[in-house]
């Protein structure tokens, strides 16, 4: 016999102990209802049963939000009901003023109550709104085209199209990368060199490599050995492939999908490369000097270019093809270019200045290039290149502190300088921008015209005439647990203002029945469209009056599942309790005994 560790005790407090916190379990579940009140009673069953509330509490929102359309759609409905009543109590009167045996008194009479009528329409159409949302009276939003003018320093611009609706816009570059090999620069032949390319690869991002050459002894040697140099890179033959051809010129493309260029161009030899996202496009560029075709950015129809000087006798500019949609497939492509040969003139203002590759004398009213024009004319004008997208002319713009209508300037072949009226955008070959403006143009009451790049920012606001034709009265209604297309009921409310009837100079005065034969037809108008309104609305009640019948019905099964899985079974729970209850008064009374097991000892010690 021992007294230091009584076994039995140990043993019926144990147990006693498990029965206790089983007891607690049920009788947490049986006062709460709920047979998970913590995530360790069943951690699988509380994530389900969460992602059901979500959806049963998400529905029967989503049904409440149905039966408030259906309360919109009925007050729509209901003032139509008394637009109706008036429309039909004027054909009436326009009838009974058709009938000859009235005078012109009489039919002003009929008249006046025609206009109290329209006056009504106009106020129900005015006033009609639920929850603070006029369902009548149309958005008041309109659509035009204006006139759009301003100034930054001495750029200026002239009109642009307003164009309401999506802007396309390129977001990104495939790759981009500047290569120098100007005929001025000087190199022994023979000798190496090296040309640092930075372009962004098919991931975007962004990359600088080194490429060494040799130079030759012409243009031609250099042009090949630096064509074989990019093609012999382990990373960039990934992306471009280069070429030469008999006469030095260096060509470099992109590798990745898209519309390629005429393969006539001339190469470039000071370029950058660039591309439209969405639209993978391959490139080739022109060779011009002195001149670097930028990377196009954001833009509207037309993709932008910036231009600087070019020589007499050598290409000055290129246009870029339209993209108005950059879906996948989409290409902006380089087109013609324009050679301004010895000789060709430019008016501006009534004033010739000729192209002579032979002078440079800017007293003789002649310039070799666009800068030596700039430099003629002086900084009360800054000289552009402007790309049309299917011609390339020249613009200028007058220089002062407030908004001024750009001139005209014309050359003396067949190509024209239109003024900034035109649907165009214009491209600057001033040195005075680093980076290509970007355009987006929207039409709207107060909106702006802005033009960004990464040194100046351009805000013309506009003061666009715009006809404020009233739109339609919108809204969607959220009938599902989630935001999506098939979850949204949309409600289409025309104006129904007098003027949107036609209604709102309908007569019926005069000395005959003209007039009044003429407006019986014009409310007949009315009449069927207030009809075909309250039909539109009556299909969408009936919808939605089904929709809360679906939405109700998907409630109750989920909750149903969600209750199975979360709900405490009460009688089972009941006998779970009873039990432990019985288990935990033995378990006291065993303990009892066995703590009054170890005193026949002291009988030992007597």
């Amino acid at each position: 016999m021992v007294v230091q560790h009584n076994l039995m005790a140990m043993n019926s407090n144990r147990m006693l102990g498990v029965t206790s916190k089983s007891q607690a379990k049920s009788t947490e579940k049986l006062s709460s209802g709920y047979k998970i009140n913590r995530a360790a009673d069943d951690a699988a069953g509380l994530a389900i049963s969460e992602k059901m509330r979500k959806q049963i509490r998400g529905l029967t929102q989503a049904s409440l939000n149905a039966q408030d359309g259906i309360s919109a759609v009925q007050t729509a409905e209901g003032a139509l009901t008394e637009v109706h009543d008036m429309l039909q109590r004027m054909n009436e009167l326009a009838v009974k003023a058709g009938n000859g045996t009235m005078s012109e008194t009489d039919r002003q009479s009929v008249q006046d109550e025609i206009d109290q009528l329209v006056t009504e329409i106009d106020r129900v159409s005015e006033t009609t709104k639920f929850n603070e949302t006029y369902l009548l009276k149309g958005s008041g939003k309109g659509k035009g085209a204006g006139e759009v003018s301003g100034h930054i320093g001495d750029v200026a611009t002239g009109k642009d199209k307003l164009v309401d609706g999506a802007i396309a816009k390129a977001k990104g570059n495939i790759f981009s990368g500047v290569m120098d090999m100007a005929d001025s620069s000087k190199m022994d032949v023979g000798t190496e060199d090296t040309a640092t390319i930075t372009y962004l690869d098919a991931d975007g991002n962004r990359r600088t490599k080194d490429v060494t050459f040799k130079t030759g002894a012409d243009a031609k040697g250099t042009a090949k050995n630096l064509a074989d140099a990019i093609n012999d890179d382990d990373d960039l033959k990934k992306l471009f492939k280069a070429s030469s051809d008999a006469e030095g010129k260096l060509s470099v493309e992109s590798k990745l999908d898209g519309t390629k260029t005429d393969d006539t161009k001339n190469a470039v030899q000071s370029i950058q490369f660039g591309s439209l996202s969405q639209s993978s496009t391959a490139k080739r560029y022109n060779k011009f000097k002195d001149m670097t075709a930028a990377q196009m950015t954001d833009t509207t129809d037309t993709e932008w270019a910036k231009m600087r000087t070019a020589a007499v006798g050598e290409s000055y500019a290129i246009e870029i093809g339209s993209a108005k949609d950059l879906s996948d497939g989409a290409a902006a492509t380089i087109a013609g270019v324009l050679d301004i040969k010895d000789g060709n003139s430019i008016t501006i203002n009534g004033k010739t200045y000729t192209f002579d590759a032979g002078k440079t004398d800017s007293n003789a009213n002649t310039f070799k290039t666009l800068e030596d024009l700039q430099n003629l004319l002086g900084n009360d004008y800054k000289v552009s290149a402007q790309i049309t997208g299917t011609k390339v002319v020249s613009t200028y713009a007058n220089s002062t502190d407030a908004p001024v209508k750009v001139q005209e300037m014309e050359f003396s072949t067949d190509i024209k300088a239109a003024g900034m009226k035109k649907e165009i955008t214009t491209i600057v070959a001033s040195s005075d921008f680093n980076e290509t403006v970007a355009s987006t143009v929207k039409a709207d009451n107060s909106s702006a015209t802005s033009f960004k790049d990464l040194k100046i920012t351009i805000t013309i606001s506009e003061n666009a005439s715009i006809d404020k034709e009233p739109d339609n009265t919108n809204f969607s209604l959220q009938v599902g647990a989630d935001t999506t297309e098939e979850n949204k009921i949309s409600v289409d409310i025309q104006s129904m203002s007098a003027k949107s009837l036609g209604i709102d100079k309908v007569s019926v005065t005069g000395e005959d029945s003209t007039n009044a034969d003429a407006a019986v037809n014009t409310i007949a108008d009315a009449i069927a469209q207030v009809s075909k309104q309250r039909s539109a609305l009556g299909a969408i009640q009936n919808r939605l009056e089904h929709t809360i019948n679906n939405l109700d019905n998907v409630v109750e099964n989920t909750t149903s599942a969600e209750s199975a899985i979360r709900d405490t079974d009460m009688a089972t729970e009941m006998v779970k309790y009873a039990n432990n209850n019985i288990l935990t008064q033995a378990g006291q009374a065993m303990l009892a005994q066995a703590n009054q097991s170890n005193q026949g000892v002291l009988s030992l010690l007597g």
